[in-house]
């Protein structure tokens, strides 16, 4: 495709969030919610849970990120991204359940952080859940 259409390779996230239109939303949206199935080394090239947080940040949004699992020795990397706090549902729960029980813990993870951020608790400082801090 380079050589005979004039192709070229761009980032995946920043690319799908400039064709679903992203920016406008994130500029209205007081919280950003995203997620991912799980939040590594991988998640900080490219990908579109951490291009919409930098996107968020840019417009000085707190970003909540919603994943299976994460590492959390890349909070300081993710937060620098713009993540402000990172909702894991293997923190509460085994692997194995936190994939049976997925739609039901995404939703109540979604609104336990709508619901901290509503009371003013999650927009300051960035936070780590499910590790004692």
């Amino acid at each position: 495709l380079l050589a005979f259409l004039d192709a070229r390779i761009v980032p995946g996230g920043p690319f799908v969030l400039e064709r679903i239109g992203a920016g406008p939303r994130v500029r209205a949206a007081p919280l950003v919610l995203t997620g991912e199935g799980k939040l590594d080394a991988q998640s900080l090239f490219g990908k579109g849970p951490v291009a919409l947080a930098r996107a968020a940040k840019a417009e000085g949004k707190p970003v909540v990120a919603i994943c299976g699992s994460w590492d959390p020795k890349l909070f300081g990397a993710l937060r620098a991204a713009g993540i402000t706090e990172v909702r894991a549902l293997t923190d509460s729960v085994p692997r194995e359940q936190a994939m049976r029980e997925a739609a039901e813990l995404i939703a109540k993870a979604s609104e336990a952080a709508v619901r901290g951020w509503s009371v003013g608790r999650s927009p300051g400082g960035a936070r780590r859940r499910g590790s004692g801090t």
